[in-house]
């Protein structure tokens, strides 16, 4: 478990490795449903989209602007037509170095390297991940007899286009494109400065419903 948190049962997203809280695409890895029958035609598309690229996107489809140094990809004229070029070719899934006490249990592993992988193209890069590394049982068998145990991986390289499992570990296989994709990771955690060093703030019911009419405020939960 991780801070009494059955990792396996986190949430199934089988066959894909892995599960929530984890880097691995079990665990990353969501579908989205776009219904705009005046712009979209219906269709199904593979390509990346980031969590943070739902912002520029949606100001642009509500004929916003926004600026230009914005974490996230303006998807809207691809989401419009197919035929364009996919607008985002890279992809960080995270970056940083556990500290005590976040979850519980990270103050037993060592801090380097940063709990880190990268996508660019079909390629994924783990630097180290740690969590529930396996496949859960498919729902129709019933569940795990046993809960996943969290375990720790390192340098791991992935196509995910031929092997969107994760089952096939060609780091020493492609040690070129494994090292440019650290490479990567190393250049982004070096220009990330103290936000590398990963920590909550303290619990606050600043915000809690009973404190504003049943309504949820701002306020760390």
């Amino acid at each position: 478990t991780l801070g009494g948190y059955v990792m396996e049962y986190g949430a199934s997203n089988w066959p894909l490795r892995g599960s929530k809280l984890t880097l691995f695409e079990g665990g990353t890895r969501t579908v989205s449903f776009i219904h705009s029958p005046k712009y979209i035609t219906p269709r199904v598309e593979t390509g990346m989209v980031h969590a943070t690229d739902w912002f520029p996107t949606l100001l642009s489809a509500a004929g916003l602007e926004h600026d230009e140094d914005v974490d996230g990809v303006d998807q809207w004229e691809k989401m419009k037509n197919s035929s364009l070029p996919e607008p985002r070719q890279e992809m960080l899934y995270n970056l940083f170095v556990p500290v005590k006490d976040v979850y519980g249990v990270w103050d037993a592993i060592d801090t380097w390297p940063p709990i880190s992988a990268i996508r660019v193209g079909d390629w994924k890069y783990i630097w180290r991940a740690y969590g529930f590394d396996g496949w859960s049982t498919p729902a129709e068998q019933g569940t795990d007899d046993e809960p996943g145990v969290p375990k720790e991986v390192k340098h791991q390289l992935y196509n995910l286009v031929s092997d969107p499992m994760e089952k096939e570990n060609l780091a020493e296989v492609e040690p070129e494109i494994a090292e440019m994709l650290l490479n990567k990771l190393k250049e982004t955690y070096e220009g990330m400065g103290a936000a590398g060093n990963f920590s909550y703030p303290p619990p606050s019911a600043a915000g809690r419903p009973e404190n504003h009419g049943g309504i949820w405020e701002d306020g760390w939960c």
